[in-house]
């Protein structure tokens, strides 16, 4: 999510992956979770200790992470919800907007698909964004909360439709 949202434009995570561009900022971020991955039972400082030593030798500027491995990010990029979804039995429905630019529509629905459960429904509704609204509403005002006309009706149809 945090790549997408650098690859996007979003400047949430500014002060946490540093770089001269994208290019730089991703190349760090994949650094991290590499190096978050790998260690599966260090915690933050620890993670800390071994990327200033180790990212020299790939050429990451350690300025560039450190921001990013505090206890809170490292446990927020170890977040693996795989198995609460497999689990669910009942209908749920994921719905995202095709222009969303904080989260992922086509890598949403890959996740999904590799989870495989027939009780979980992925609907990607086009020209909407993360808030259901059309692209170019102003996020700095109620704008966001108008929904699309077209998600009411989706959601009230999905609902409307369920057989329990």
């Amino acid at each position: 999510m945090i790549k997408y949202q650098i690859e996007n434009g979003i400047k949430n995570y500014d002060q946490l992956i540093i770089g001269k561009n994208t290019e730089e900022r991703i190349k760090a971020l994949n650094y991290v979770y590499k190096l978050i991955d790998q260690n599966p039972t260090k915690n933050a400082w620890d993670l800390w200790k071994i990327g200033k030593k180790e990212s020299k030798k790939v050429l990451i500027n350690k300025k560039s992470f450190s921001n990013y491995l505090t206890p809170f990010y490292v446990g927020f990029a170890r977040m693996d919800n795989t198995k609460t979804y497999q689990n669910i039995d009942f209908p749920t429905l994921v719905i995202i907007g095709k222009e969303d630019v904080l989260v992922a529509p086509n890598q949403t629905k890959k996740e999904l698909d590799k989870i495989g459960n027939p009780t979980i429904e992925f609907k990607e509704l086009g020209a909407l964004n993360h808030f259901m609204t059309k692209k170019g509403a102003n996020i700095k005002t109620n704008e966001i909360y108008t929904i699309d006309l077209s998600f009411k009706e989706f959601l009230s149809d999905w609902i409307n439709d369920l057989k329990i």
